[in-house]
């Protein structure tokens, strides 16, 4: 059985306590503690670029509510597929997150509306 709980740098080490009091260790090593702020300092650098957002596709007001539910779930579904394939072409420190909030996307809307809106 494993004790401790999993490193913050997402390397998939245990961190054991070692103490009773203080606070709970995070990093099972220096390296993990580098890699996790580079992964940091990494995320903290993305900039949406102007031309993109502006780009972005917006749902009309005066269209009828049905129409913009169903270009809204249109839209999400595209953005939950371009984050999956974001996190297979993206560095490891941004791929996992890219993967997981992809698949939390398409998840959340077969929940809410069922395999029929994927």
């Amino acid at each position: 059985m494993t004790v401790g709980r999993p490193c913050a740098c997402g390397c998939g080490a245990r961190v054991a306590r070692k103490g009773r009091s203080g606070p709970a260790p995070q990093y099972a090593s220096a390296a993990c503690r580098v890699r996790a702020l580079r992964a940091r300092r990494a995320v903290a650098e993305m900039v949406p670029l102007p031309e993109v957002v502006r780009a972005a596709p917006v749902i009309a007001p005066g269209r009828p509510v049905p129409e913009q539910v169903q270009r809204g779930l249109l839209e999400a579904r595209a953005l939950g597929f371009a984050f999956q394939r974001l996190g297979r072409e993206a560095p490891a420190a941004l791929g996992w997150r890219c993967t997981r909030l992809g698949v939390a996307i398409v998840a959340a809307i077969r929940d809410s509306f069922g395999e029929d809106a994927l």
